[in-house]
């Protein structure tokens, strides 16, 4: 096995452990999507890409170049965030835990940059955010906030009903709620129906399930 394909093995292999898809290493690494296509298929990275994919997924360069699990410490270990697993999401502040009270997902904390307070997580359950990396059955992270700025990707409630994930855009007359697929409608609010709109948190990241 070339150096290379064994460097494109050990990158999958963490990236399908911490359940980061190509799209997300993208995002979090500010590197081309068909970059990180080329590093998956046996190129390898120039020193200062490899510094960054290592910082995104937490792993040491002498792991991630060498397979070397010798020289990996604790600090490089990842810290694990237990978060509350929701099963719905609804207006009227209902929130109902998946599979009994101490359902949590687990994710390492580098992933919510840190962040460790006011999390919760649900499933995914249609590609409206697809062209972001949000796909069906992936886990949601999101952290509880009412502040958003404009662009950025949020958990709503629109009307009481149940909750959806959208890019919102603020403007002096509107709310928009935008999806990431085309195939699903973009959703203009006038502000002064802006009481009808429910902003539940920021998403964080989504995790794919393997």
């Amino acid at each position: 096995m070339s150096d290379n394909t064994a460097f494109s093995r050990r990158l999958v292999k963490v990236m399908q452990d911490q359940g980061i898809t190509q799209t997300e290493l993208s995002r979090k690494t500010g590197l081309k999507p068909q970059n990180i296509h080329r590093y998956l298929n046996g190129a390898i990275p120039p020193l200062e890409r490899l510094l960054a994919i290592k910082e995104v997924l937490g792993i040491s360069l002498d792991y991630l170049l060498a397979g070397d699990v010798s020289s990996i410490t604790e600090s490089d270990i990842p810290d694990i965030v237990s978060v509350t697993l929701l099963d719905r999401i609804t207006g009227n502040g209902t929130r109902e835990l998946a599979d009994g009270e101490n359902a949590t997902f687990d994710i390492p904390e580098h992933l919510v940059n840190g962040d460790r307070g006011s999390l919760f997580a649900f499933e995914v359950t249609d590609d409206s955010m697809i062209n972001a990396g949000i796909t069906v059955g992936s886990i949601a992270i999101a952290r509880y906030r009412k502040e958003m700025d404009s662009g950025d990707i949020a958990v709503v409630i629109l009307y009481d009903k149940e909750a959806m994930i959208r890019r919102v855009y603020f403007s002096d007359n509107n709310i928009v709620l935008k999806p990431e697929n085309p195939a699903f409608t973009q959703i203009t609010i006038p502000n002064e129906d802006a009481n009808r709109v429910e902003i539940v948190g920021k998403l964080l990241v989504s995790v794919a399930q393997h």
